[in-house]
């Protein structure tokens, strides 16, 4: 006895109804796939837009500490209790900001940069440490001179590597947008070229049906 395939039994139909059914599924795995893909490029711009949000803090706060800091230095003794506290408030901020960005951190190179700031932030500590020792003994000569010289040479080194760590961020924002539009064009590709093939083989099976009605209907006896 010869063997039969179900899709030879059922003709032309159910090959139709394979090919249709492959073409969706493989519409549907790329679409899960692009979504997906989608979704984490949208966190990875999440996560760089954040970093931006706070390291712009930081440098906001940074800048705001160095001209206290002068305030402070040239204010008579009993004058600087405003300034100090003002000082802690903000060296509480900026450790705050640097926990925050410690997890958002991606790459090797932002990490090194992060790295490279906080050390930095430290050494300049203990710099502000110094001159309030100026400014506590009135010695408002060396103070200027220590803050206009060595503090400002590594003030000006830290922003360096906090712009530079911004214009990183802002980048691979950009990018992971750049890239998400177009994980989002294709997946619009995908799924219309689904349907179009979809729609082309209902065209097609439709009109052999109706090239077959007119011979079934001439075979028939009265």
């Amino acid at each position: 006895m010869k063997f039969v395939s179900p899709a030879a039994q059922h003709g032309p139909t159910a090959w139709f109804a394979a090919l249709m059914l492959a073409l969706l599924s493989i519409a549907i795995l790329s679409s899960v796939h692009m979504i997906g893909l989608a979704g984490q490029a949208a966190e990875t711009r999440k996560a760089s837009l954040q970093s931006v949000e706070l390291l712009d803090h930081l440098q906001y706060d940074m800048l705001r500490y160095r001209q206290i800091e002068a305030a402070r230095a040239l204010a008579i003794s009993n004058g600087r209790d405003f300034e100090a506290a003002q000082l802690t408030e903000l060296r509480s901020g900026i450790e705050q900001y640097l926990r925050q960005y410690g997890p958002l951190v991606r790459s090797a190179q932002d990490r090194w940069l992060a790295e490279r700031f906080a050390d930095t932030w430290r050494i300049y500590l203990l710099l502000d440490t110094k001159l309030a020792s100026f400014a506590e003994r009135n010695d408002f000569t060396d103070a200027s001179a220590f803050y206009s010289g060595e503090m400002r040479g590594v003030f000006n080194g830290m922003a360096d590597q906090l712009d530079r760590a911004i214009h990183l961020r802002a980048e691979a924002a950009m990018e992971e947008e750049d890239a998400n539009a177009d994980l989002y064009g294709k997946l619009c590709g995908v799924i219309f070229g689904a349907l179009l093939s979809v729609a082309g083989l209902v065209a097609v099976a439709s009109g052999k049906k109706r090239r077959v009605a007119p011979r079934n209907a001439a075979g028939t006896s009265p």
